[in-house]
């Protein structure tokens, strides 16, 4: 017959809450049963559904963790839990850990609660799934879609003829007033005379004249026959010879 395996006292009271069979310390190491025992404890503050009950790895077991301390910062317990060397099975963490859950569990058992928050509603805590308020478990139906401009009817054409359009209203007084002085006034009363276009026009009046008078009469100096010919006319002496 073999002999029976010592398991620590620690580990036999852990086997005696949840009724388990576990036979070394290191079997917690993926964080499951400190969390079981802390769920059955103090009710309504661990995220059991946040659990990853297969876990393997040490990434799985340091997210186990840190439910249980998110649950502990909830609850306002002041307790250093050393998640590195719990997650790789070191058997003196796990002996530790064991120790402070079963004094924790003791005190809140004798009533030993001063400071401790053991109800998430107190505090703004959303609810964890598995527990559900008694008025919450018939869940409310979704609410209505809004309506958008789709969902309204189109209207339908009418087979009623088109009505005729009624005219434009008259025009106020005072414009009919203005447009009969615009079409009355006589042509020519919109241009504007002003003294710089008057001395303009004599200016370019006097400019023409003396050009005229420049080509009517000879240059000083010219021979008179040179002058004649090319006036297209002929002088006396020349006449005469």
């Amino acid at each position: 017959m073999a002999p029976k395996k010592h398991v620590h006292p620690r580990l036999q009271w852990a086997n005696s809450e949840l009724g388990l069979s576990m036979e070394s310390v290191e079997e917690i190491a993926n964080g499951l049963v400190p969390c079981q025992i802390l769920n059955k404890c103090c009710p309504k503050v661990v995220y059991m559904h946040r659990l990853k009950a297969d876990a393997r790895s040490e990434s799985e077991s340091i997210s186990n963790y840190k439910v249980l301390q998110d649950a502990l910062r909830y609850m306002k317990v002041a307790k250093i839990i050393d998640v590195p060397r719990l997650a790789q099975g070191r058997a003196g963490a796990c002996i530790d850990l064991l120790t402070w859950l079963e004094k924790f569990c003791k005190d809140v058992a004798a009533g030993k609660t001063d400071g401790l928050v053991l109800d998430p509603r107190t505090t703004g805590r959303s609810t964890p799934r598995h527990w559900t308020p008694v008025s919450s478990r018939h869940p409310s139906p979704p609410p209505a879609r809004m309506k958008t401009p789709r969902d309204e009817p189109k209207p339908r054409p009418s087979s009623a003829p088109p009505q005729a359009k009624s005219p434009p209203p008259a025009p106020p007084a005072y414009l009919a007033e203005f447009a009969t002085k615009l079409t009355t006034r006589p042509p020519g009363s919109y241009t504007r005379t002003t003294a710089a276009s008057v001395a303009r026009q004599q200016a370019v009046a006097a400019t023409a004249a003396h050009r005229a008078s420049l080509e009517m009469s000879p240059p000083v100096g010219a021979h008179p026959v040179a002058t004649a010919s090319r006036l297209g006319g002929h002088t006396a002496a020349g006449r005469t010879s």
